[in-house]
């Protein structure tokens, strides 16, 4: 899939420097069709939203009927996100902020599980 179909994906795009996230998305641009009918404007509304909001959202886009939230591992260049789908009945937006907050949570604890790691790992 294009980086940006899945909620993770879109969250990484979110995350990412703008001139890095455009690139990256005119480089998907013709793949995008294949997935809900996605276009580039589509797209680029989705990653504002995600920059505004500091989570993303997609309903109805990589599989029909469901939908996901990811948020972003930050760091000076973005590569993972962490995100929950489920049926787009379950995923009302009163919740959409209680899930985002569940999710950053989670995204704090792996961030700091990975920090510690680099720590007592020797410099190369």
């Amino acid at each position: 899939r294009p980086l940006g179909v899945g909620a993770g994906g879109l969250a990484i795009l979110g995350a990412m420097d703008p001139e890095e996230a455009r690139s990256v998305v005119e480089m998907n641009g013709a793949h995008y069709a294949g997935f809900g009918g996605l276009t580039l404007e589509r797209m680029w509304q989705a990653v504002k939203e995600t920059r505004e909001r500091g989570y993303s959202f997609l309903d109805n886009v990589a599989t029909p009927g469901s939908a996901a939230l990811g948020v972003a591992l930050t760091s000076d260049h973005p590569v993972a996100a962490l995100s929950v789908a489920a049926i787009s009945g379950r995923m009302q937006t009163s919740r959409h902020e209680a899930l985002a907050q569940a999710i950053r949570d989670q995204v704090a604890r792996l961030a700091d599980t990975l920090q510690g790691l680099r720590e007592i790992q020797p410099s190369p």
